[in-house]
């Protein structure tokens, strides 16, 4: 069948704008003691920051400012990417002079804001994660025959470590296309619902080529003539499970940019055709003119196959980058056993009776339904393909 699904909803304008974390905040630990005076941190030191949790450490030779330190402040800077810094400040908060009483704030600077890229997206949220996931951050500080390891902890809400991740994760979708496409995009400071599941959709045709998506987006209309012959092909519809459009070339735009996918198929799952009384009188009169008909996935899936869609280059990401990559594993099991702890708090105290009563899953019947169910109900059968899912 000819034409390929589009993943667009029909109105892009009333699609939600997404504003991103702000990559610019600055991320501040629960006051310390530390364990050396701040005048002993000198300009030509080394630090690290180390997640012992995660088995993962940043380093090396920063830039130290310590032309405050008599008030209280030292500031080390870190060179991460080529436009990324990280910066720690040290400020003692007490009226000792050895500065003991410290607090540390942690915050990534940008050298472009105007141009930032996927892959400073992508490091900037994956250490802000690893700052709010763990129990326990080890600053060491290299200073000759001291040595000391300060330990952070940074109190950071639940729902922004979902959305550092989630925004990592979008992030990490923008570098493999851009490596697969041989592109470099500038990653925006907001994103729209459709935006985001183009990234999505171009990412799963490059990473798989044949693919599941959701037909979330009340189908797609097609033309056939009100002949006897576009009669016939309707009856041949209704009795075909599932329907395949193309082969057709098929291209997304993102950021601006168009991306050629290749030519593929899109197959329509459990298909189902919709005609509305004007339609079906026009087919039936055989008055010859064009009638629009709509097929929608019952279940709510299509199966794309792009076959020709970029091919990621076999250059390996280069070390650190990887390690960051390959710690998410890590980070979603850490975010799981965070939420779990708190749902575990909200039960302290109660009963097994009272547990049972509370975690007891509500069932509404059909309170909620509207009162006359049937297959020509669009509410119903909208809310008939979203319980396919539970």
């Amino acid at each position: 069948m000819s034409g390929i699904l589009q993943i667009e909803p029909t109105l892009v304008t009333n699609a939600a704008w997404l504003p991103m974390p702000d990559v610019e905040q600055t991320l501040v630990a629960d006051p310390i003691l530390l364990p050396v005076s701040l005048r002993a941190i000198r300009p030509d030191v080394a630090l690290e920051i180390a997640f012992p949790e995660f088995g993962a450490a940043f380093g090396g030779a920063v830039t130290v400012d310590t032309s405050d330190v008599d008030s209280g402040r030292v500031i080390a800077t870190a060179r991460i990417t080529s436009s990324l810094d990280l910066v720690m400040s040290l400020v003692g908060e007490c009226e000792d002079p050895t500065g003991q009483c410290t607090e540390a704030t942690v915050e990534v600077r940008h050298h472009d804001s105007e141009r930032r890229r996927a892959l400073d997206v992508f490091v900037t949220y994956t250490l802000f994660a690893l700052l709010g996931l763990s129990r326990k951050v080890d600053l060491r500080l290299h200073v000759p025959g001291i040595e000391p390891i300060i330990s952070l902890r940074f109190e950071t809400p639940l729902l922004a470590i979902s959305k550092y991740l989630q925004s990592r994760q979008i992030a990490y979708k923008v570098m493999v296309i851009e490596r697969a496409a041989h592109q470099q995009f500038t990653f925006p400071t907001t994103r729209s619902a459709v935006e985001v599941a183009t990234i999505s959709f171009i990412y799963e045709a490059i990473a798989k080529r044949s693919f599941l998506w959701p037909d979330n987006y009340d189908g797609r209309m097609i033309p056939l003539p009100a002949t006897p012959e576009g009669l016939n092909e309707l009856r041949a519809l209704k009795q075909t499970r599932d329907l395949t459009f193309g082969p057709l070339p098929l291209t997304k735009t993102l950021f601006g940019e168009t991306l050629f996918l290749g030519v593929g198929t899109a197959t329509v799952l459990d298909a189902a055709i919709e005609v509305d009384d004007e339609a079906k009188g026009a087919m039936e009169r055989g008055d010859g003119r064009d009638v629009q008909v709509r097929v929608r996935s019952m279940s709510g899936r299509m199966r794309y196959h792009l076959p020709d869609a970029p091919r990621i280059s076999d250059e390996q990401w280069d070390r650190n980058t990887k390690a960051l990559i390959d710690i998410e594993a890590q980070l979603d099991a850490a975010l799981v056993e965070r939420y779990n702890t708190l749902a575990a708090a909200t039960l302290a105290g109660l009963t097994e009776d009272e547990k049972a009563r509370v975690t007891a899953r509500v069932d509404f019947g059909a309170a909620f339904l509207p009162r006359e169910i049937n297959g020509e109900n669009a509410l119903w059968r909208r809310l008939r393909r979203f319980l396919r899912f539970r």
